[in-house]
């Protein structure tokens, strides 16, 4: 399955990647795209051209500055490059070709996760079965509880003894494809962590995730939100072998603008001995954080609409709420978000049905910045009282394996 997310983070390289000439021959340039003199605002810049752009990376320049550049690119004209940028969004005014005579490092680049293992299953009577390490996978459906669709099914043996499956229940789907990868998330377990996941289908919705992972001699399961797009990526943030699991805040779409028009900000889970926790508070992830911030600052400082768009205001000052800057997030918000949008924005005054709807007559109308402001405090942006760093999301019993013999296709 596709992974990729609009606002695709990358974690910090720390050290020079490697160091030499970077001046380029003939008629072959470099877009220079920004420069900046900290780090954490050039990669910020950065992670906004990785999806629209090939060869995004920081050069650090012999002058200490750091540039944001693409390519190589073939040619002398900056106009195609123009051109395709503003197919796409904005571009820099600023925006040049260089022959890169003044780089002498590059520090930074979109780094892919190492995945130890990837496996697909498109669908179909035949199940994908694959070995991975002393382990056979399969990837399978099995019938809906409804006994009209399928489900998807993942399982794992080891010399003929099943170890475990895990089923994503009432997907029901006709041809439910789900894939799964294998990758170390918990530093502490010796053995790879699995994650298992299905799409629903539609038009931005949802990946459903399972984690499952070791913990001593016995094989748990952990179930991750339902997600927008592709769901969870991962990166390994801060250089430990092990890979943070980060997605984007769904309570943002939607919210307070269209989908189209709404912006999310990054949430970052870790997975410890069979537990997933919310980390995003942690101040060992500022850096990630604050590329986030300068990524959002750079699209405003480029298009002057962004400054009035409620739902992307929403997303840059829930992050700059989460380096301790939501004074002057709320501040600059107050001075420029849109008064007259007739986006729906209301609160339910007692507790919603069965069917999450409010009872008539108990629903009030707010204003977006009461509205967001409850927002955040509701989701643990704005902390209006002690509370643990990390928020620990319940871990699911995986059900005994049945015998061999009863793992089978159905008909």
């Amino acid at each position: 399955m596709f992974r990729a997310f609009l606002f695709v983070a990358a974690c910090l390289v720390s050290q020079i990647v490697w160091a030499g000439s970077y001046s380029l021959n003939g008629n072959q340039r470099w877009i220079a795209l920004a420069s900046r003199q900290d780090l954490n605002q050039a990669i910020g810049i950065a992670q906004t051209f990785s999806w629209r752009l090939s060869g995004v990376r920081v050069m650090q320049s012999a002058n200490g500055w750091y540039a944001v550049v693409a390519g190589p690119h073939d040619g002398t004209d900056i106009r195609p490059v123009r051109q395709k940028l503003l197919s796409t969004g904005a571009a820099p005014k600023d925006m040049a070709l260089s022959k890169g005579d003044a780089y002498i490092a590059e520090v930074w680049t979109k780094k892919a996760p190492d995945y130890l293992f990837s496996g697909e299953y498109e669908g179909g009577e035949k199940p994908a079965s694959f070995s991975f390490r002393d382990l056979n996978l399969t990837l399978s459906r099995v019938r809906s509880k409804d006994n009209e669709d399928y489900d998807p099914i993942f399982s794992a043996s080891r010399n003929g003894k099943i170890l475990f499956q895990v089923q994503i229940e009432e997907l029901n789907r006709e041809e439910p494809r789900s894939d799964v990868i294998a990758l170390r998330l918990d530093p502490a377990i010796a053995s790879p962590q699995f994650v298992f996941t299905a799409f629903t289908g539609g038009a931005h919705c949802c990946t459903e995730t399972r984690f499952i992972t070791q913990v001593g001699e016995a094989w748990r399961v952990v179930e991750g939100e339902i997600l927008d797009s592709d769901g969870y990526w991962f990166e390994d943030i801060d250089g430990d072998g092990t890979y943070e699991i980060l997605s984007a805040d769904n309570s943002f779409y939607y919210a307070y603008a269209s989908y189209a028009e709404s912006r999310a900000p990054i949430r970052i889970h870790v997975l410890r001995d069979g537990v997933l926790l919310d980390v995003s508070n942690d101040p060992k992830y500022e850096s990630l954080r604050r590329q986030k911030i300068h990524a959002m600052e750079f699209e405003m400082a480029n298009n002057s609409e962004l400054a009035n768009s409620n739902g992307f205001l929403a997303a840059w000052v829930a992050t700059k709420a989460l380096v301790g800057e939501l004074d002057d997030a709320w501040a600059r918000m107050m001075g420029t978000y849109n008064s007259s949008s007739d986006w729906p924005l209301s609160e339910c005054m007692v507790e919603v049905d069965a069917k999450g709807m409010c009872p008539p007559g108990k629903e009030i109308a707010l204003s977006y910045p009461s509205a967001l402001r409850k927002h955040l405090e509701k989701s643990g942006y704005v902390q209006t009282a002690a509370k643990p760093a990390a928020s620990p999301v319940p871990t699911l019993k995986i059900s005994p394996a049945p015998p061999t013999s009863a793992f089978s296709l159905p008909p």
